[in-house]
């Protein structure tokens, strides 16, 4: 199964304490993908991920943040896989609980991504975000084509870390820095 540019945001848990926001098992051969998504501001865990024997959960560029539990709960038993990068989990009561034999690299846990303003639903990082141009181009099951948000996925080189690619910029056309050089012609 693949999950790709994906928001579960705002979610509430009508189950009993500690329902998960979203919940993946894989067992068997089972194989599933989660990409390019956000899970956030659920009033429990954020992600509930498990995997036995041969089952593998794959998941790149997400962001997970403000839950009022844990952000990633992860369990891998038996042979199970799962690969966590390029992830994001952010302001969660707990960010990261996940066994030793996790297959993970290029993740910012625990550490301020600098969003622009989550209070809003605005996950986009800002300038001199930690999750800039930091991130892994070649995770195990491979980057989307493009962000949450449709935005191709690599801009300037280097994957970012999270759902969103490249700094929210308000002008495309230069006019943040103020060098008009960079502004459009105005005939009359």
């Amino acid at each position: 199964a693949w999950i790709e540019r994906t928001g579960v945001i705002l979610n509430r848990a009508v189950a009993a304490a500690g329902a998960s926001q979203f919940r993946a098992r894989a067992k068997e051969a089972a194989r599933i993908l989660v990409r390019d998504s956000g899970i956030v501001q659920g009033d429990s865990d954020g992600v509930s991920a498990s995997v036995t024997d041969s089952g593998q959960i794959h998941m790149t560029n997400l962001t997970v943040a403000d839950h009022s539990n844990t952000g990633l709960r992860l369990g891998i038993y038996e042979l199970g896989k799962i690969s966590l990068y390029n992830t994001i989990s952010f302001d969660n009561l707990v960010n990261l609980e996940a066994p030793a034999k996790l297959d993970d690299g290029a993740n910012l846990i625990g550490v301020d991504p600098l969003f622009i303003d989550p209070d809003n639903l605005d996950y986009h990082l800002s300038s001199g975000s930690p999750a800039v141009d930091t991130g892994d181009n070649n995770p195990p099951a491979g980057l989307g084509a493009a962000d949450y948000a449709g935005t191709p996925r690599i801009v300037n080189g280097i994957v970012d870390i999270g759902m969103y690619e490249g700094i929210d910029v308000i002008f495309g056309d230069g006019f943040e820095s103020g060098d008009c050089r960079f502004w459009p012609s105005v005939a009359p």
